[in-house]
């Protein structure tokens, strides 16, 4: 695990929308791309994280947002291979 990755788990689970975009800016990517790169430990913290401790209601579904449906179902697919075999996006 990167500190990028923790930086980013972080901040999606703190809702700190502009800190995601400003780790993209310090790294010269985009905030989809550290998202993509991120997908794994971003899901994690988002998941594994008590609704109550979120600054914003579901990290998931802002990634989902932010990512677009095509490419989050893209990455889940890619990262979580063997625990996502029957899921179908419509």
């Amino acid at each position: 695990m990167t500190s990028q990755q923790v930086a980013a788990g972080l901040m999606v689970i703190g809702g700190q929308d502009e800190g995601v975009e400003h780790l993209a800016e310090l790294l010269e990517h985009t905030d989809i791309d550290v998202l993509k790169s991120c997908f794994a430990n971003v899901m994690a913290y988002s998941i594994g994280t008590p609704s109550v401790l979120l600054l914003q209601p579901n990290g998931e579904a802002w990634v989902k947002k932010r990512l677009g449906k095509e490419l989050f179902w893209s990455a889940s697919t890619y990262t979580f291979p063997t625990s996502c075999p029957t899921v179908q996006h419509h």
